[in-house]
């Protein structure tokens, strides 16, 4: 487990199995107190600050420990067996590096505002890298993608729509569409969905959508829950997202899914 700064040590439950018999099952746990003690002393030693102010067990029939971590109120937290190589500087690099990727993905808001101050050499680099892509895998599992969508487009994967002289990519991976950075955006035509309008018009006044001669265009790549919404946030009035969208073949995102 690696706490970076500024991060939360939120809410999570582990289970600790005093042993098992030759069949898998649950033998329990011979002296309740002792094992406490022995739990208590084992994260004070392992993570610093101490966090054990934080920590409560929850004892379950007699045979395994709940351990539960409430949200920690002296980050950043660290382990300590990675001394100086996970050091404060470590952890303040790590976070500065994730926030330079997660503003050149383009995907997110970063909100923060003050840059992490560290001192790490050229040699601590590549540590940060091996945790960075350990961090940005987990993400990625939860459906929070850091890498730039550009970076890894290709031609079978990038759709695309061209009515009304409005040219605007997109990519589909089954569940969500993502309109693509760089998309002409038809502002001429209003859509009587509010929620859609009003997206419109507030990606205008943050920047998000910016006018270009006599085009509007997509300033950053932003998800939809539907190709439908995807291009009605595009072309606006009421589109059939799944006709709408087409391949480099011609092929509707209907006869690619559906059919």
């Amino acid at each position: 487990m690696i706490l970076c700064p500024h991060s939360k040590i939120r809410s999570f439950a582990g289970i600790l199995l005093k042993g098992s018999g030759h069949k898998g099952n649950q033998i329990g746990i011979d002296n309740v107190d002792e094992t406490y003690t022995r739990l208590t002393n084992g994260i004070r030693d392992a993570i610093a600050p101490d966090v054990t102010m934080f920590v409560r067990y929850v004892l379950q029939d007699n045979k395994v420990i709940r351990i539960e971590v409430g949200e920690g109120s002296y980050k950043p937290y660290y382990l300590k067996s990675k001394g100086k190589t996970f050091s404060l500087d470590m952890i303040s690099g790590l976070e500065a590096y994730a926030i330079g990727k997660a503003i050149d993905s383009k995907r997110y808001k970063v909100e923060n505002t003050v840059n992490p101050k560290y001192e790490i050499d050229e040699y601590d680099l590549p540590l940060i890298e091996e945790v960075y892509e350990e961090i940005k895998f987990i993400m990625a599992t939860q459906g929070y993608k850091m890498e730039n969508t550009k970076a890894t487009l290709n031609d079978a994967n990038t759709l695309h729509t061209t009515r009304n002289g409005v040219h605007a990519l997109g990519v589909y991976d089954g569940e969500k569409f993502e309109v693509l950075e760089g998309s002409e955006i038809d502002m001429s035509r209003k859509y009587h969905s509010e929620n859609i309008e009003r997206q419109r018009q507030t990606a205008i006044q943050n920047g998000d959508i910016l006018l270009n001669g006599n085009k509007y265009i997509l300033n950053v790549s932003v998800p939809f829950t539907s190709p439908s919404s995807a291009a009605m946030f595009v072309l606006g009035g009421s589109t059939n997202g799944w006709i709408e969208w087409k391949n480099k073949d011609g092929k509707t995102l209907d006869e690619i899914y559906r059919k």
